[in-house]
């Protein structure tokens, strides 16, 4: 069992009632869970800073060294790598915070923020189609789910906020590194999930799919949505890939007015 070492703090009156209020919550045993989970965070915090301090100075000195080549930047570019802690909490664990901003710049210059503290679910692609295109945490597109996950927070009623929202998950997809038929399939399951309400069996699916149980097989409106994913994934890409998102949000919404109203 690891030591322990008393030390005694001073804390403005502020925080002393903020973890007064956290551990009357419940959701922590004492004031010292408090404070180490607060000292784990900064230190992973510090260990992301060496992390990209290493990685900027073996940048710099492959560029003084001439090993660098020119790179196509036509969808956008992220900040880097993102910094995140996993949360254990008491229903399913699936949750992420991130210890410092990360962001995703897109063609038109527009620069989407995932600030420090944001708490990421993976949620804007239905947990029913993580078996065909992948779960968020995982992938090359692991990246755009975390700032497609705050666009779609920041929209949340604004139907055109959110197309907007998908449309740059489209392009963050390519510049992590997804083909554009593997974005296309992505795009498609984010319109679903955008429109889960308007098929009711898709939004009964969608609720299903993140119960926090372990099941043996797929409840009949899980299936419906992989189902309906299937047909008009064919659907869309019958008419070949497309790199252009404002084409591919044409054809999908198409494709889904065509298998939702089945």
């Amino acid at each position: 069992m690891q030591s322990a070492e008393k030390l005694s703090i001073t804390l403005p009156p502020e925080m002393a009632h903020f973890i007064r209020q956290k551990v009357a919550s419940g959701l922590y045993g004492s004031n010292s869970e408090i404070i180490r989970e607060a000292l784990r965070g900064l230190m992973e915090r510090e260990r992301c800073l060496e992390r990209l301090d290493g990685a900027i100075a073996l940048g710099l000195a492959d560029a003084e060294a001439g090993r660098v080549q020119e790179m196509a930047q036509e969808h956008g570019f992220f900040s880097g790598d993102p910094c995140a802690r996993w949360l254990t909490e008491i229903s399913s664990d699936r949750k992420m915070r991130l210890v410092e901003e990360f962001t995703f710049t897109d063609p038109d210059g527009l620069t989407w923020v995932a600030p420090s503290g944001y708490e990421v679910d993976g949620a804007s692609i239905p947990k029913a189609l993580w078996s065909l295109v992948g779960s968020p945490y995982t992938g090359d597109y692991r990246r755009a789910s975390i700032v497609h996950d705050k666009a779609c927070n920041d929209a949340a009623g604004d139907v055109t906020a959110r197309k907007a929202a998908d449309r740059m998950f489209y392009h963050a997809c390519r510049a992590g590194g997804c083909s554009s038929e593997e974005a296309n399939n992505l795009y498609l399951g984010v319109r679903i999930g955008a429109l889960g309400d308007v098929v009711p069996l898709w939004s009964l699916g969608i609720e299903e799919s993140f119960a926090p149980r372990p099941r043996t097989s797929l409840p009949p409106s899980e299936r419906r949505i992989e189902a309906d994913f299937r047909v008009a994934s064919d659907l869309i890409l019958r008419q070949g890939a497309t790199d252009d998102p404002f084409v591919l949000e044409q054809r999908v919404d198409s494709a889904i007015e065509a298998v939702g109203g089945q």
